[in-house]
């Protein structure tokens, strides 16, 4: 589990080193591939979520169990915070770019949109790091629209995709 989180935190890092790559100008094959480096570290944690939360399913009881769960939900918020930039920039993101990136982008079409449609509701980057903070990160950030950490999104998007081949 410890290798998952430290491939966690690296992945993470990487993605936020490109965040100064983030200009209404970008490269359509650049904007894919930030997609594709957030879609690889989302599905590793949820695959470690999957883990913490079915160990602590299978015994409420075991602390080893709530310690992985509280270490996951602490991982996520912080994951979550340290990314948000992306989903901020792209909802911030004028009309005749978004489109033309929306153009390139694929199987991804649908997450990108429904993301810029919540875009009247986006706090700033401080309000919604704070509110990651005073709420219980795993459960709300999974369903949160204006903030979405795109574990659930992406995964169900591919299953989407799946169904209409």
């Amino acid at each position: 589990m410890n290798e998952a989180y430290i491939k966690l935190e690296k992945m993470v890092s990487q993605f936020e080193a490109h965040r100064e790559c983030l200009k209404p100008d970008i490269e359509a094959d650049t904007f894919l591939a930030l997609i594709k480096m957030q879609e690889d570290f989302t599905t590793l944690a949820y695959r470690v979520y999957g883990f913490a939360s079915l160990s602590f399913a299978a015994n409420t009881q075991d602390q080893k169990a709530q310690i992985a769960m509280a270490r996951f939900q602490q991982f996520a918020a912080e994951m979550g915070n340290r990314t948000l930039f992306f989903s901020l920039w792209w909802k911030a993101l004028d009309e005749e770019n978004a489109n033309r990136l929306l153009d390139a982008s694929g199987d991804y079409r649908y997450w990108l949109v429904q993301m810029r449609n919540f875009k009247p509701y986006t706090l700033s980057e401080a309000e919604e790091k704070s509110s990651t903070l005073r709420t219980s990160p795993v459960p709300t950030r999974l369903r949160c629209s204006t903030n979405p950490l795109p574990i659930v999104t992406l995964l169900n998007l591919k299953l989407m995709v799946k169904k209409k081949n």
